[in-house]
């Protein structure tokens, strides 16, 4: 059956040993993977049982779920085994049943309201353990989770108490999985603060699987936004230092006990690369003289976290972010850890004896439309040129050239993010779904083009060269054109590990 479906391309049918689902989001869609799954099946000269089959429903019972209106439930008889279960009279029988609370992972807080049973060691149960054994329960058999959409934001939300990690994974405002677990013996004398970071770590570790197919919220200025909520009522003050930060917040920076600076291997930028370099080494001066001062605890000094994607001589950085009194902590992750495997095409174009290297990097504008509808599969894509003014250019161009489908209700929502921003000639590309974004727009006009291409209303965003400040959003497919940058009214070409 596996075979038929990836021979076929059957991407709505879902076999199961000799049984297969087919599922679709209305019923025309229905209809027409229905009749394609069995003229494929006629082909092959497989036979059914009509009186087995079950169609044109929105409720279905298989393998002892339900699935209705895009929630997942479980199914009575599945629950028998566990509702039925007396309290457990000895470790051994607790173990065993605690085994079976496989579906704990749709009862938010799990680990809490486990913890009288986890940490039970003598019989019969205390009263508060048979009490949280039947909260268990009664949780279980209620659990339903709504289905998990790829196309839609994924957000998660993360806590953890004095015993216990817990985190929710969300869309759209509902919950699609739950994770928790107890905290062990050592982990319980960490503080509060790296309680909440190991919840965070923990849970996008536990949902990569999802998080590294669809767009999460992960922008650096939301992530600010949600460690300031997050973190502010337990005294801890987070702050973003960007380009757009006013100059009497720079002076909060001397209260830092811990700095994140992406991407680091700006440091070999022949501008910004001497400034970075600098700034770095006088806080390590200054937090030196003041510890000696005043003599600062180890928990109190300053520590740098710096992150890249693509340099090559990490240690040397972390060497170099040390304190004195150790090696700074290295890690190096390379492609082999990525979920999804990025794949990289370079298309060339030949280019006239007649033509001028500015004439041909303009032909190339034309050419856009045909590479997005090739390699996007409909999915957002991010195309990088050499300058803002190109930005502009090109983005007309596939305005023009480029025929999104749209309903009325995506189109209704482009114009209201036409009405909402400042700069004329975005307001005219909007309509058509293409945008732009640079440093030099004001920066609600850059909020909102972000808010509408991660929203997936704007399926193409035009940004000015990789080496500056390009907006930070998911994406599927990045077109660089051309491989060139303008700075300080020079042209330079992109050395490969700046391209990659």
């Amino acid at each position: 059956m596996d075979r038929m479906v990836d021979q076929y391309g059957l991407r709505a049918a879902y076999p199961y040993l000799d049984n297969v689902t087919i599922c679709s989001h209305d019923q025309q869609d229905h209809d027409v993977n229905l009749q394609r799954f069995l003229q494929a099946a006629q082909s092959l000269n497989l036979t059914y049982n009509k009186e087995k089959c079950v169609s044109r429903t929105t409720r279905l019972a298989i393998l002892d779920y339900v699935v209705e209106n895009g929630v997942l439930g479980l199914g009575p008889d599945r629950m028998c085994p566990l509702t039925e279960h007396p309290p457990s009279h000895s470790l051994k029988a607790l173990k065993r049943c605690l085994g079976l609370f496989y579906y704990a992972q749709w009862v938010p807080n799990y680990a809490d309201k486990a913890r009288p049973l986890i940490q039970t060691t003598s019989f019969p149960l205390t009263a508060e353990a048979r009490s949280a054994f039947s909260r268990i329960k009664a949780d279980i058999t209620k659990a339903a989770m709504h289905a998990v959409d790829e196309s839609v934001p994924f957000q998660v939300e993360s806590a953890a108490s004095d015993v216990a990690l817990a985190a929710t994974l969300n869309q759209a405002g509902k919950p699609v999985a739950f994770f928790s677990r107890t905290l062990h013996a050592s982990e319980i004398r960490h503080s509060s603060v790296e309680k909440e970071a190991q919840s965070i770590v923990e849970a996008v570790r536990h949902w990569r699987h999802y998080l590294a197919v669809a767009p999460i919220k992960a922008l650096c200025n939301q992530r600010h936004e949600d460690w300031k909520e997050k973190f502010g009522p337990i005294g801890l003050n987070c702050k973003e230092l960007t380009g757009d930060t006013e100059m009497d917040d720079y002076f909060e920076i001397q209260d830092a006990h811990i700095i994140i600076t992406t991407p680091v291997h700006v440091v070999k930028d022949e501008c910004r690369g001497a400034t970075l370099e600098v700034v770095v080494s006088r806080m390590k001066t200054v937090q030196l003289a003041v510890s000696r001062v005043s003599k600062q605890t180890d928990d109190k000094m300053l520590r740098f976290v710096a992150v890249s994607a693509t340099i090559p001589n990490v240690k040397d950085i972390a060497e170099w972010l040390s304190d004195g009194k150790g090696p700074g902590i290295s890690m190096k992750i390379d492609e082999s850890y990525r979920p999804v495997k990025l794949r990289k095409v370079v298309i060339g174009f030949p280019c006239s004896s007649t033509q001028t290297e500015f004439k041909f990097d303009l032909s190339l504008n034309y050419r856009t439309a045909s590479v997005i509808q090739t390699y996007s599969e409909q999915k957002p894509a991010l195309v990088f040129c050499a300058t803002r003014k190109g930005v502009q250019q090109a983005a007309s161009i596939l305005a023009k050239d480029a025929k999104f489908v749209m309903t009325m209700e995506h189109k209704q929502r482009l114009q209201k993010y036409t009405n909402s921003v400042k700069d004329t000639k975005l307001r005219d590309l909007l309509i058509y779904g293409v945008g732009y974004h640079h440093a030099g727009m004001d920066l609600s006009d850059r909020k909102a083009i972000e808010a509408a291409f991660t929203a997936g209303d704007v399926p193409v965003l035009y940004s000015p060269n990789i080496q500056g400040s390009n907006p930070n959003v998911p994406h599927d497919l990045h077109v660089f054109l051309p491989n060139i940058l303008e700075r300080d009214s020079e042209t330079q070409r992109l050395q490969q590990r700046s391209l990659l």
